[in-house]
């Protein structure tokens, strides 16, 4: 049995699913800045 494919396809999805992660996130933060911003200049 080799290990080292299994190895490399769980490496490659955990590292898929972090970037992920953090692209959601990043996304995530700027709707949420330009959000604020844009109720502000509909505010003001």
């Amino acid at each position: 049995m080799n290990v080292a494919p299994i190895l490399i396809m769980a490496s490659a999805v955990f590292i898929f699913a972090v970037t992920a992660l953090s692209i959601a996130t990043i996304l995530g933060v700027a709707i949420g800045q330009a959000r604020l911003f844009f109720q502000k200049k509909t505010q003001a």
